[in-house]
C-alpha cells in the first residue's frame, strides 16, 4: 500500500472541512478524487502534503506515519504536490523554476543526477526545453502547468498529488496534460488526482472516490463510475442525493 488515510479530520479555523476521510492508493495506481466545489478535495491534498495538519486521524505513506511531518520532509520521503493553478515563480526563468524542485535534495545530488532529472522533464515536456531561459510568467497557461508538474517531478517522487491540473486550459492542452500524466504513471509514479473534468479523469484513472461536504460518499473502479448517470448530475451540483449502491 502506497498511501492510506484513517479517519482524517481537518479544520480551517473552526470550520470542519474533512470528516473521517478514509482513502487508499496502491503502488502504481492513478486514483482520482471527484466532487463539487467545497467538497474538501483540495484540503485533502494539502493535508496529505503536510501543508495542513489534521486534528484527528492518521496518514500512512509507504507504511510510515507522516501525519505530523512538515511538507519539506514529506517531499524528501517521496510525495510531491502540484497545487491548483501550478504556482510557478513568474520572475524566474524556466530552468530556475525546475531547479527549485530539488531544493531540499540539492546538496545530496550529483551534477550528473541533476542533469538526468532535467532531461527527463524536457523529454516529457519538450516545449520547456525550448523555453528554458524564458521567464515563467511569459509562458502560456498550459506551459505554466507543465512547468509546475515538471518542477514536482524534479524531486523524483514516488507519489504525485495534483490539484486541478486542467483548470482553465484549452481542450487540446488538457489532452496533452492527461497524456503526460499517463506517461508519468507508466514510468512508475503513483498518482492521486483532484479534477473537475470528471469524464477525462475517469478515463485515465484506475479508481475514484466521490467526496461531498468533506466526506467520502462513494468509491469504485473508474469503469463503474463512468457508467453511473447520477455521478455527473451530482458533480454538476444539480442533485444533492444519490444512491451509494
Amino acid at each position: 500500500m502506497m498511501l492510506k488515510t484513517e479517519n482524517l479530520n481537518t479544520f480551517y479555523g473552526k470550520v470542519h472541512v474533512l470528516r473521517d476521510v478514509c482513502i487508499e492508493v496502491e503502488e502504481h495506481e492513478i486514483v482520482c478524487i471527484l466532487g463539487p466545489n467545497g467538497a474538501g478535495k483540495s484540503t485533502l491534498l494539502r493535508t496529505l502534503a503536510g501543508l495542513m495538519h489534521p486534528k484527528g486521524g492518521r496518514i500512512n505513506f509507504k507504511q510510515m506515519n507522516i501525519t505530523e511531518l512538515s511538507a519539506e520532509k514529506i517531499v524528501i520521503y517521496g510525495m510531491s504536490l502540484v497545487p491548483e493553478g501550478g504556482s510557478v515563480f513568474t520572475n524566474l526563468p524556466v530552468i530556475d523554476n525546475l531547479i527549485l524542485g530539488i531544493y531540499s535534495q540539492q546538496k545530496k545530488l550529483s551534477k550528473e543526477e541533476k542533469t538526468i532529472r532535467l532531461n527527463n522533464v524536457f523529454d516529457l515536456f519538450p516545449i520547456l526545453k525550448e523555453r528554458e531561459t524564458q521567464k515563467a510568467g511569459t509562458l502560456s497557461g498550459g506551459e505554466q502547468r507543465m512547468l509546475a508538474i515538471g518542477r514536482s517531478l524534479m524531486s523524483k517522487p514516488e507519489m504525485l498529488l495534483l490539484d486541478e491540473p486542467s483548470l482553465g486550459l484549452a481542450p487540446l492542452v488538457v489532452k496533452d496534460i492527461f497524456q503526460a500524466l499517463q506517461d508519468i504513471n507508466k514510468e512508475g509514479t503513483t498518482i492521486l488526482l483532484v479534477e473537475q473534468n470528471a469524464k477525462a479523469t475517469l478515463e485515465v484513472a484506475d479508481r475514484g472516490y466521490l467526496m461531498l461536504l468533506g466526506k467520502v460518499m462513494l468509491s469504485d473502479t473508474s469503469d463503474n463510475l463512468l457508467k453511473r448517470e447520477d455521478i455527473t448530475t451530482l458533480y454538476l451540483g444539480k442533485k444533492r442525493q444519490f444512491s451509494n449502491k
